[in-house]
């Protein structure tokens, strides 16, 4: 079952290049498949944002940097439910 803190964990590694993004996006993958199962709303939001920025990035739209900027942001002020 993915939890909230393994998501920030992993993200945190990923911003202190601890882990490289390829890692993290197959551990991302992984962890969150059949989320909607057992994952709750927060968790799923949160993978969701993450997803959001990671398609962003692989699309052009954000460099590294802005990515790694975009994940702090995640972490400092979480999602919001719309």
């Amino acid at each position: 079952m993915l939890l909230a803190q393994s998501l920030r964990d992993h993200i945190q590694l990923f911003l202190a290049s601890a882990g490289a993004l390829d890692d993290f996006e197959d551990w991302l993958v992984a962890a969150s498949w059949n989320m909607h199962r057992h994952a709750d709303a927060d968790v799923q939001r949160m993978v969701g944002a993450v997803e959001l920025r990671l398609a962003e990035h692989s699309s052009g739209h954000l460099d590294v940097a802005d990515l790694k900027h975009e994940f702090q942001m995640l972490l400092m002020y979480g999602c919001q439910p719309k």
